[in-house]
């Protein structure tokens, strides 16, 4: 969910903006409160950090890639099979490379990313067309490995506009629980599957610069951001209050999926599960 305050989300305590997360998918696994990105608040280097392991110094246009290989490249190397990575901005498919010249290039994963492709102005498509792209990749490809973008509310929190901005939470919201509910029926992932469920940055908060409009410094309100995971061995309905930092996610899904990333400051998220 591109975008999202925390106080618009999980910190909400009536979760009046995020019924489907509160009410059907957190009794389901484990509900994070202290999760921060503790790089820059901004959408390549949030994303960045959650596939990498690594704080980055990135452009946020689509004109770099990560320093660091992927997740999704370590993946592909070990299995030799097929990942996706699926936006509602163009500019994502940056994830899909990186600059290291001994993986630059090289098992890259899939990408379905705006509406044109990289390099078409901001290129932003409707996050009911991610949701069929998503769903129809999940069902024709499979894939062990993906991430799903969906652009709102980020592209309304842009825009000033304050109802528009928390129906925008609502609608992701929705688009959420359509897929949680796509992978609890489909025999391939039904009870196979760890899903983390997460933004890339916050927004300002009140009363810093324009608020909620914008984002991008240290603020509380700009590092903080929520967390939902669940899956098999995850324990349910538990609340984890430790302090998380977005590497440790990387960290947990490399050691979920049997993978060791080079040089990961990140630490595994142990607590939520009930065997490690």
């Amino acid at each position: 969910m591109d975008g999202a305050r925390y106080t618009e989300t999980w910190g909400d305590s009536t979760h009046q903006f995020i019924p489907f997360l509160s009410d059907s998918i957190a009794p389901k696994g484990a509900v994070f409160t202290n999760l921060k990105n503790q790089g820059i608040t901004s959408t390549i280097p949030g994303h960045t950090a959650l596939i990498t392991g690594y704080y980055d110094t990135l452009a946020n246009n689509g004109t770099e890639y990560p320093t660091h290989p992927s997740i999704f490249q370590y993946f592909e190397q070990k299995y030799q099979e097929k990942s996706w990575i699926i936006s509602s901005k163009d500019k994502l498919s940056v994830l899909s490379n990186c600059k290291d010249s001994l993986w630059q290039n090289q098992y890259n994963p899939y990408f379905d990313c705006g509406k044109e492709g990289l390099g078409t102005g901001y290129g932003y498509r409707d996050d009911s067309i991610t949701l069929k792209k998503a769903l129809w990749i999940l069902d024709v490809f499979k894939p062990r490995l993906c991430l799903i973008n969906f652009k709102e509310p980020d592209a309304s929190g842009h825009s000033g506009n304050w109802n528009n901005y928390l129906k925008a939470i609502q609608t992701t919201d929705s688009l959420i629980y359509l897929i949680y509910k796509y992978l609890d029926a489909d025999p391939f992932y039904k009870d196979q599957t760890i899903v983390f469920i997460t933004n890339d940055h916050g927004r300002h908060l009140d009363g810093i610069r324009d608020g909620f409009k914008s984002h991008g410094d240290t603020c509380a309100g700009c590092r903080h951001c929520m967390l939902f995971t669940y899956g098999p061995n995850i324990k349910k309905g538990i609340r984890v209050d430790t302090l998380y930092s977005f590497i440790d996610v990387t960290e947990t899904m490399a050691s979920v999926l049997k993978l060791k990333m080079i040089d990961m400051e990140g630490q595994d998220i142990r607590e939520t599960f009930s065997n490690w």
